[in-house]
């Protein structure tokens, strides 16, 4: 079976690994329109390492993992951008289908606003909105 374009967040907590669930389809109201601008939550650390990158949420304690394109897509996010920015910066750099690239990017946001590390800030809207 093929590997995804993009792995989904996976949380650390000691001694076990659980996946968040992985979701195309979600909740327009919990993250807003395509368009809606996507920032990383204040809180959360991240270093880069060699398979990716590593996210600690400081309130919580819980630490996550991405691959590198996730890493990739975790640094597009700290000076916020679109869902469909994000799709359109990483299209040039990997061969892979625009379709399933935009479902991936998705699942991800999902994995991320799920964990509570980002939030959204609407373009009438000038303050960030918790997720």
């Amino acid at each position: 079976m093929p590997q995804p374009a993009l792995a989904a967040v996976r949380r650390r907590r000691p001694g076990r690994r659980i996946r968040l669930e992985e979701r195309i389809e979600y909740d327009r109201e919990i993250l807003g329109a395509p368009n809606s601008v996507l920032f990383r939550k204040t809180g959360v650390e991240s270093r880069v390492i060699d398979a990716g990158t590593v996210l600690v949420d400081m309130r919580s304690g819980t630490v996550f993992e991405l691959n590198r394109v996730g890493g990739e897509i975790w640094e597009l996010l700290s000076s916020g951008i679109t869902e469909s920015a994000i799709c359109e910066c990483l299209t040039g750099r990997y061969r892979v289908e625009r379709r399933l690239l935009e479902a991936d990017v998705a699942k991800l946001i999902v994995s991320l606003a799920d964990a509570g590390l980002i939030e959204t800030k609407w373009s009438d809207d000038p303050s960030p909105r918790s997720e």
